[in-house]
């Protein structure tokens, strides 16, 4: 039988297609900032110009029905894609740039679904008729399957007869029959009232017997069944196997037979099959296994079930679009049948049934019923809920009295309650919250269902209603000021239902002493400067913490010589006789003003007005600064342009002699920003003119616009000052001149004075004193470093965040990075740090390696001359230069170095040594034993000024050590198991190969019996019979060999295991290996004649 699941399964996806919508993000803006998309759509925002990001978060926007963020703040172009799976209003900001900057999602619900059915044949019978078995529908009535003209026939798994149109032999592919409009299989689809569908789709299976119907077509009422849809032509020979038909079509492979109208907003449709073309009047056809269908349906309508039936029901209506009310206050939607999906946001205010309420982003309910439902008894706060019933108003309160709940999930995320200064109809439902409230009365019993009690806002009353369910039940009263939380609900039993409002709490938490802080209001900065022009100046003051009552704030603006408003400048809002009124919404931690600069083409000096905090409302305190000077820059004076080595010079204090001057300088930047713009908005860098450097600093609301690039080359304008002593330019206008600008090579130093201040300078052979300093924490953090006689000190920034965030460096370095100061107090000739700009500041020296390596050790001899058989290993430099052991040391498996010291013995490329552990007396014998030639080095005992630790057979080994200061491990070889009269062999890597044994990796039988190859050789290496040149050796690829005449010579290459790694035959006097895929180090070449053989050395380089 045909697999249907991953059809079905798959054809799901084929719904209406989400759509992809694009937001640019730019310099201090989102276009389009406000979206319209529906639930399933993505929104791509990509940004082409500025530093931005998207923060959409819950943490920032409660409201949200979902959060969303791109990060942290980032420059240059990116892309950031979130997909809007629930309905609602979404609001985002970009961090660095709010309130100016911030943008909209509103998600509409929508009302297409997806409606998939299948009539599934089993054991049919013979009948004309088949009645829809599949999947409950909603809003959709399939009918049941009919045939028509032709005789109906019995089939497993099938719906099929014979007497079709005849048309075909079976021999041919050549058809001569036509359809008869009167013979073929049909059903309809139809809409229930009110609703439409679109896009129907029909998968099916078709059955034949060997001469029934060679092709099929399908057609539908929305021509009257004048075409085909779609039409199978079957292929001779083709018949059934185990009362399944495997189709094959001639025009294509394929093993579904699928079609799909693209109409839309249908009613109903009708579909035939026409069987025709039959080899004879009995050959059998018809559908077989299923036939299945899928539509996307629309509207708002019921009905539904196809056949044997199926479930109605509304689709799903958001809260808030049933909330409305006429001029009486009676609900429009009164008797409606809803489906409805929140969050349970209070607790079960009855005993017996429910009363609690549900929100969704749009709005809230309250959920009645005198008796649980068996399936859902124990509401709790965050349980995400479906839940279909009938709208009912009782004393205009609206309520969902439910026929079905479904919990959908629990412990979903509760919004902030909304905080409102009355209670009316439009939060009716709503968990909310009012701030600064006071007792007026409180029960003195508590009794029956409820109490009402009455609060006061200072001029309006506020009804509040405690059920004894709720904490808040028999409790004291609470005295001082309270901000209460609870569900809005009414009970206003006359028409009109208008009033009546109350607030029911949940539980004591819901009750909230307020503590009196009185809430400030300040300016954020305390001056600022703009050059003249059309311009604007954004004043921004704090207001912390947030007022829980709106409130204003009256600035007095006094113009400074010259200044005139109307001329000069004027605001936003505008002054009214030298005052401006800002007002201070609630629950609002920043309030501004704008000045507008206007240039007036006068040539005059720099004119200032000052704006001073005069009053704040009740409630609200005035802190400092609560002053702001604005001055504007004329533009029409000319301003210098200054070198910095011009600027550069300081006077008796230390400070610059240019201080208070206005100017022009150019310079490349060095390093980054070391102020946390993404908060601030400030900058605050070096630049360099490729002999000394300058600092700068820019505030965030200058809005400079600038995002610090290290090389591009810059103009700024601004005043000459200083921050503690390091002489710096406070910018008032930034530009671009280029990108891409050489950097100056560092000076290297050895301490810190005004010299290196806002130079790039090095210190080299520097180490940590105190790893204690280095605590990754704070805006920054000083660590003393030095070089042995000087001590300087690094300032590490919090803004260099891979520096900041990266270990302590271990050992010595060397550093780089930019000069800075901060010394308080006069004179300014201390307090020098220095900033490195990057992690790859810290510059590390390269380990040292060598190619040394233990790949020999014998420990247990079998040698029955006890004065050679001590133990003994071998060290073989594979490497292409010669290296001199003197101060190296060895040690056992104890791994401790300078444990044996050795003494200078130079190994020569390709060369290897022995470390016997024998007598200096005994070395001949041991040299004839193992048939050692005179070039091969050994060390003995008296070659040491300690004595050499033996080794154990079962499991030791050998670590070779330089004459570093912190000395470096060159190789450890480390074996668990010896054999006796065997040495252990390892490769240059000082991995472990085994025991050694006759004839493998070159070794051989000693007199003593012993096996192995101390000092690299092979049995008759020293019998160089043949006369054959190699070179170069050493060598980078290529060897040529030259022969001593010509004949049959046969060339064999290994490495220093052992193994073959070129083995050819050659009649020639001379021949070539090429070793340059090879690793460096020491191979062994072999040249065998008749006349003999010689063995060379090659070294690969």
């Amino acid at each position: 039988m045909k697999q249907f699941l991953a059809f079905f399964a798959a054809i799901f996806t084929l719904a209406a297609s989400a759509t992809n919508h694009q937001v640019q993000v730019g310099s201090n803006f989102y276009n389009p900032s406000s979206l319209t998309v529906a639930i399933g759509d993505t929104v791509t925002w990509t940004q082409v110009s500025g530093a931005h990001n998207v923060n959409g978060s819950l943490s920032t926007f409660p409201s949200n029905p979902a959060g969303f963020s791109s990060g942290s703040v980032a420059g240059g172009t990116w892309t950031y894609s979130f997909q809007f799976n629930l309905a609602g209003l979404y609001n985002y900001q970009c961090d660095p740039h709010i309130p100016s900057m911030v943008g909209t999602v509103t998600v509409t619900a929508g009302s297409q679904s997806i409606q998939a059915g299948s009539y599934t044949f089993g054991s049919t019978g013979n009948v004309t008729s088949f009645a829809y078995n599949g999947p409950a529908l909603t809003g959709l009535t399939a009918s049941a399957l009919t045939k028509s003209g032709f005789t109906s026939t019995a089939g497993t798994n099938g719906f099929r007869g014979n007497d079709w149109p005849l048309g075909a032999t079976n021999s041919s592919n050549t058809f001569t029959g036509t359809i008869d409009p009167t013979k073929y299989i049909e059903f309809t689809l139809t809409a229930a009232t009110g609703q439409t569908f679109s896009n129907p789709k029909v998968r099916f299976d078709l059955y034949r017997s060997s001469t029934g119907p060679r092709q099929w077509a399908w057609r539908s009422s929305l021509n009257n069944f004048a075409s085909n849809i779609a039409i199978d032509s079957l292929a001779t020979g083709v018949t059934a196997t185990n009362g399944e038909m495997t189709m094959t079509d001639i025009s294509q492979t394929n093993a579904d037979n699928v079609f799909q109208l693209t109409q839309s907003n249908l009613t109903t449709v009708t579909f035939r099959l026409y069987g025709f073309n039959a080899e004879a009047a009995t050959g059998t056809g018809g559908l077989q296994t299923a036939l299945e269908f899928f539509v996307t349906t629309a509207g708002s309508g019921g009905g539904g079930g196809g056949g044997g039936g199926g479930t109605t029901g509304p689709l799903v209506r958001t809260i808030g679009s049933i909330r409305g009310v006429n001029s009486d206050g009676v609900a429009d939607s009164l008797a409606a049948v809803v489906r409805l999906r929140g969050v349970v946001r209070s607790i079960d205010f009855r005993a017996a049934g429910y009363s609690f309420h549900l929100q969704d982003a749009t709005g809230g309910i309250v959920v009645f019923r005198s008796a649980d439902l068996s399936n859902y008894t124990s509401p709790l706060r965050g349980d995400s809920l479906e839940v279909f019933g009938v709208l009912g108003q009782y004393n205009g309160l609206l309520q969902m009295v439910p026929d079905t709940i479904q919990l959908r999930a629990q412990n979903r995320p509760l919004p902030i309650p909304l905080v409102v200064t009355s209670l009316t109809e439009a939060n009716e439902g709503k968990i909310v919250r009012m701030n600064g409230l006071t007792v007026t009365t409180w029960p003195s019993t508590w009794t029956g269902t409820g109490q009402n009690i009455t609060l006061s806002d200072g001029t309006n009353s506020i009804a509040m209603r405690v059920v004894p369910l709720s904490g808040v039940w028999n409790r004291p009263q609470p005295t001082g000021t309270i901000n209460v939380i609870g569900g809005l609900q009414q009970f206003d039993n006359t028409l009109p239902y208008t009033s009546g409002y109350q607030i029911f709490p949940r539980d004591t938490n819901d009750i909230i002493p307020v503590v009196a802080v009185i809430p400030t209001i300040r300016f954020v900065g305390s001056s600022a400067t703009k050059l003249e022009g059309t311009v604007t100046q954004t004043v921004k003051m704090y207001v912390q913490p947030h007022l829980m009552m709106a409130g204003s704030v009256s600035l007095s603006a006094t113009a400074g010589t010259g200044f005139v408003f109307g001329s000069d400048a004027t605001t936003t809002p505008a002054l009214s006789a030298g005052t401006l009124t800002i007002p201070v919404p609630s629950m609002t931690d920043t309030v501004s003003f704008t000045i507008n600069v206007l240039d007036d083409n006068l040539i005059e000096g720099p004119e200032s007005a000052v704006f001073a905090i005069a009053s704040a409302s009740t409630g609200l305190s005035i802190g400092a600064p609560n002053s702001f000077t604005f001055t504007i820059a004329d533009n029409d004076v000319f301003i210098p342009t200054y070198t910095l080595p011009q600027v550069k010079g300081v006077n008796a204090q230390f400070l610059p002699d240019s201080s208070g001057k206005m100017c022009k300088l150019v310079g490349t930047v060095l390093g980054g920003n070391t102020q946390t713009f993404a908060t601030t908005g400030n900058v605050a860098f070096t630049i360099h003119d490729g002999s000394v450097g300058f600092g700068l600093f820019g505030a965030g609301t200058k809005n400079l616009g600038y995002t610090v690039n290290e090389g591009d080359v810059i103009r700024v304008i601004g005043v000459i000052g200083h921050f503690n002593g390091l002489a710096q330019i406070n910018a008032d206008s930034i530009v671009v001149i280029s990108t891409n600008g050489a950097l100056p090579s560092p000076v290297v130093i050895t301490d810190m004075s005004e010299s290196t201040e806002s130079q790039l300078i090095r210190m080299n052979n520097v180490y940590v004193i105190n790893a204690a300093q280095w605590t990754n924490a704070g805006s920054g953090f000083s660590v003393n470093v030095t070089n042995g006689p000087d001590t300087i000190q690094l300032r590490i920034d919090a803004d260099v965040s891979d520096v900041y965030n990266a270990p302590c460096p271990v050992g010595t370095f060397d550093v780089v990075g930019i000069g800075g100061q901060f010394d308080n107090s006069a004179p300014h000739n201390s307090g020098y740090q220095f900033l490195p700009r990057r992690l790859a500041d810290f510059i590390f020296p390269i380990p040292v390696t060598y190619d040394l390596a233990i790949t020999e050790i014998m420990a247990s001899s079998n040698d029955p001359n006890t004065s050679i058989n001590d133990d003994w290993f071998e060290i073989t430099n594979y490497g292409s230069s010669a290296v001199d052991l003197g101060g190296f040391s060895w040690d056992d498996n104890s791994w401790l170095p300078g444990t044996v010291v050795f003494p200078s013995m130079v190994i020569a490329p390709g060369e290897a040594i022995v470390v016997a552990q024998i007598d200096s007396v005994n070395e001949p014998a041991f040299r004839t034993a193992w048939n050692l030639g005179p070039w091969v080095q050994v060390l003995v005992n008296e070659d040491f000024t300690i004595g050499q630790p033996g080794f154990s057979s079962s499991g030791d080994g050998v670590a070779l050590f330089d004459t570093s200061s912190t000395p470096i491990e060159i190789c450890r070889a480390e074996f668990s198991l010896a054999l006796a009269g065997f040495s252990v062999e390892f490769d240059t890597a000082c991995t472990y190969l085994g025991n050694s044994s006759v004839g493998v990796r070159g070794a051989y039988a000693s007199t003593g019996s012993d096996v192995g190859s101390p000092g690299n050789q092979s049995i008759g290496f020293s019998e160089n019979s043949l006369r054959v040149g190699f070179s170069p050796n050493p060598t980078s690829g290529l060897v040529a060999i030259r022969m001593p005449s010509v004949g049959e010579y046969h060339i064999v290459l290994r490495n220093l295991n052992g193994q073959i790694l070129v083995n050819q035959f050659v009649n020639a006097d001379h021949a070539e290996i090429n070793l340059s895929g090879l690793a460096r180090g020491m191979y062994l070449v072999d040249v065998i004649s008749e006349a003999g053989h010689a063995i060379e050395r090659i070294v690969r380089n």
